[in-house]
This record gives C-alpha cells, structure tokens and sequence, in this order.
C-alpha cells in the first residue's frame, strides 16, 4: 500500500516539474492544460474499470478480511451461484478461490467488494455456516428436529467431520423458525 502512495507522490512531483519547464521555456500553459484535459477524460473512460479493480484489490489485499486459507462462501448475481471454498490467492485486481471439487473461480476484486455477499466460514479446521429455516406451526417441533438429525446422519453420518444444531428459535402464530450451525472440519 506504500509503494502505491509513493507512485502517487512521483507522478505529482514529476507533473509539477514539467508544468514549471513548460511555462519557463515560454509554452502557453492554458491551452495545453484543455488539452490534457479533454485527453484525461477520454484516458479517464478508458481504464475506468482496471483503476476501480487496483483500488479494490489494494482494499481487499490491505484490509485483510479476505487471506488465503481462508474458507469462504461468496454469492454474487454476477456468478448466477453461490462459490464455497478456500481463498487461494489474493492479487491486486482479482481474488482465486478454488472449491471442494478442485474447480477454480478468478473473482474480480471489485465484484467481491461491491456487489457480493462475503460470509467467512471460519479458519482452519473449526468451520460453520448458520442459516435459518421457516416452517408452518402446524409441524411439530421436536419431530421435525428429530426426523433432519436422522437425515444429516444418514448423508454425512457424524464423526466424519460434520455434525450439525438445530434449534427453534422463534415460534409465531402461523411459522416456526428454526436455525441450523452445521459445523465441518474442511470444504
């Protein structure tokens, strides 16, 4: 993130000093500053998106809420799927997360930090992920706890690395709500 500043810090100095050659030498400055600017404009529109994906890459890789090994599960409209998996790099205009099936996803920096949702699943071997579910009242509790226990039994089958909680946590007039934390020891 220094050395971005100090490029900034260059091209203002060097900016300043060939305006100050420039109106020494005797170049009338006010037409070559609408020239520059009609130019800047146009330069402006033309590399708008690759300055707005290095400043987010400088936000995701400076402000460290994304590393790589960390797991992650990211949903976008721009990827049309929700990407679950592990952060494998993070560079300046795009971040690499390679998923369960080895499959890889570059995800451009801007769409991760724009128009995402990010959710961290954790860090090493003590991942989770919670979402919540609502059913009419009119199932009973205890059963319906019971009967999706039985089931993530049967399909991942506990000590295996992947256990889960199911807990009522409201209950309405016409809905029950209902939060599950499945816990996993990898992606």
């Amino acid at each position: 993130m220094a050395e971005g500043a100090f490029i900034i810090v260059r091209i203002v100095i060097y900016a300043a000093a060939i305006f100050w050659f420039l109106s020494y030498i005797g170049v009338n400055l006010e037409g070559a500053l609408v020239g520059g600017a009609i130019g800047g404009v146009v330069i402006g529109f033309a590399v708008q998106s690759v300055v707005s994906n290095l400043l987010s890459g400088i936000m995701v890789s400076g402000g460290g809420f994304i590393k790589p090994g960390d797991a992650v599960l990211v949903y976008s409209w721009l990827f049309g799927q929700t990407i679950t998996g592990r952060v494998e790099d993070v560079k300046v205009l795009h971040t690499r997360i390679r998923n369960a099936l080895g499959q890889t996803f570059l995800i451009p920096n801007t769409a991760l930090l724009g128009s995402s949702i990010y959710t961290s699943l954790g860090v090493g071997k003590n991942l989770s992920f919670t979402f919540s579910v609502v059913l009419p009242a009119d199932i009973p509790a205890d059963k319906l706890i019971e009967r999706a226990r039985n089931e993530l039994d049967s399909i991942y089958g506990y000590g295996k690395g992947f256990t889960a909680d199911i807990y009522l946590t409201s209950k309405t007039g016409n809905s029950n709500t209902y939060s599950v934390v499945m816990k996993f020891s990898d992606i």
